[in-house]
C-alpha cells in the first residue's frame, strides 16, 4: 500500500496533511507541463551563438570604421581637410562614439536566398555555398602575430626638438622618400601594413585615388573593405566577391552615423602638408640607414614619416605630450593602384544578411 505520509501539504493551521489521491493526480499534471515547458525553453536557448555571431559582425564593421577614422586623422590633419563635422575634435575615440551597435536581425530580412543562377534556395544551402567560396579563397592580409606595437626598431640620430629647416645628410634618400610622401599626400597611392593604436591593432591596406578610397582589414579571419567610389559608399567582402551599397537605410540598420562618414578627400595636397614640414634628419630602422620627415600637426601633434632607401616604412603620430597616438607600419608602398582596388568589377550586389550569412 502507498504511504500518503510521504506526500504532505500544509493545512490552514500549518499542519502537514496527506494529499488526497485526486489532488495528487492533479499535482502531477502541472509538474509534467512545467517539465515540458523547460524542455522547450532549453531547445530555444540553442540560439545564443547566433546572437554572438551578430555581435561579431557589428564588431567587424565598427572596427573597420574606427581604423579608417584613425588613418584619415593621420593623413588629413596635415593638409587641413575635415573629417566628418568636427575636424578639431577628430580622433579615434570621438569617431568610435559616433558609431552605435545597430540592431541587425535575420527577422528583418524578407528577401530570398538565390544561387549564382538565380534559383531560390534555402538559407542552409546558401550558407553551404558561401562556405565553399570561402574555403577556395585566399585572404590578402594576415591578422596573426601582428603584436601590439611596431616591430621596427627606429633610432633617431638627432637631438630633440628638431630645429626648423634642419636637413638630413643623406640627400639621395631624401629625394627618393619625398616622391612617396608626395604620392601619399596627393592621394594617389596604395600601401599595405599594420595600424597600431590605443584601441585597435589591425592589418590594413589602403588605396587612394583623389576623392576615392578603399580600406581593407582582416578581423577575426573575416576580410572587409570600406570604399568610396564616385561619391557612393560601399562595404565589400573580397572573399565572396560581394558588395553592399551603404544607403541611408543600410547605415541606419547597422548603426552608422552618416555624418561621421563625411570623408571629403578633395583638395588634400602635398604642397599644403609640406607647409607644415619642421625638418628632416638621419635615422636607422632595424640597423638600416634612413631619413625622417617631421611635420607639425594640429593641437601640438607631431607626425613622423620614416623611410629607408626611399621607401616609407612607418608613420607615427605623437600627442602634444610626446606619447604615441598611432603607429602605421608599411610593408609595401606603390605610387600606382592595383586593378582590383576602387572597383566593383567582378563583385555582385548583395545585402548585409547575404554577404555575412556564414557568421550571423
Amino acid at each position: 500500500m502507498e504511504d500518503n505520509n510521504s506526500k504532505l501539504f500544509p493545512d490552514e493551521n500549518g499542519q502537514d496533511q496527506p494529499v488526497p489521491a485526486e489532488e495528487e493526480k492533479e499535482e502531477r499534471i502541472p509538474y509534467r507541463a512545467s517539465s515540458e515547458e523547460n524542455a522547450s525553453i532549453e531547445t530555444v536557448s540553442e540560439d545564443p551563438p547566433k546572437k554572438d555571431n551578430k555581435k561579431t559582425l557589428i564588431l567587424i564593421v565598427c572596427t573597420v570604421i574606427a581604423v579608417i577614422a584613425v588613418a584619415l586623422v593621420v593623413i588629413l590633419s596635415l593638409s587641413g581637410k575635415e573629417i566628418g563635422k568636427n575636424n578639431e575634435d577628430a580622433s579615434e575615440e570621438t569617431t568610435a562614439k559616433n558609431i552605435s551597435t545597430g540592431n541587425i536581425s535575420y527577422e528583418d530580412f524578407t528577401g530570398e536566398y538565390t544561387d549564382e543562377n538565380g534559383n531560390v534556395i534555402s538559407r542552409e544551402e546558401y550558407v553551404s555555398q558561401l562556405n565553399d567560396k570561402l574555403q577556395n579563397s585566399q585572404t590578402q592580409l594576415n591578422p596573426e602575430n601582428i603584436g601590439t606595437e611596431s616591430p621596427n626598431e627606429i633610432v633617431e640620430n638627432t637631438t630633440a626638438p628638431v630645429t626648423q629647416g634642419s636637413t638630413a645628410s643623406d640627400k639621395d634618400q631624401l629625394s627618393k622618400a619625398e616622391a612617396q610622401i608626395k604620392a601619399f599626400f596627393n592621394h594617389s597611392c596604395y600601401y599595405k601594413g599594420v595600424m597600431y593604436s590605443s584601441t585597435e591593432n589591425a592589418p590594413l591596406s589602403v588605396a587612394f585615388d583623389g576623392d576615392n578610397f578603399e580600406f581593407l582589414t582582416n578581423l577575426e579571419g573575416v576580410e572587409v573593405s570600406f570604399a568610396k567610389i564616385d561619391g557612393k559608399l560601399y562595404l565589400k567582402r573580397p572573399a565572396v566577391k560581394q558588395y553592399v551599397e551603404l544607403s541611408d537605410a543600410v547605415m541606419s540598420l547597422i548603426g552608422f552615423d552618416a555624418d561621421s562618414l563625411n570623408l571629403d578627400m578633395t583638395g588634400a595636397s602635398f604642397s599644403a602638408a609640406n607647409s607644415k614640414l619642421v625638418g628632416t634628419y638621419d635615422i636607422t630602422v632595424n640597423g638600416e640607414k634612413g631619413v625622417c620627415h617631421e611635420y607639425s600637426g594640429e593641437n601640438g601633434k607631431i607626425m613622423k614619416f620614416y623611410s629607408t632607401d626611399g621607401n616609407l616604412v612607418q608613420i607615427n603620430s605623437y600627442n602634444a605630450d610626446g606619447t604615441t597616438d598611432v603607429e602605421m607600419v608599411i610593408s609595401y608602398f606603390s605610387e600606382s593602384i592595383p586593378g582590383d582596388q576602387l572597383t566593383l568589377k567582378g563583385f555582385a550586389s548583395s545585402s548585409i544578411f547575404e554577404m555575412f550569412a556564414d557568421i550571423m
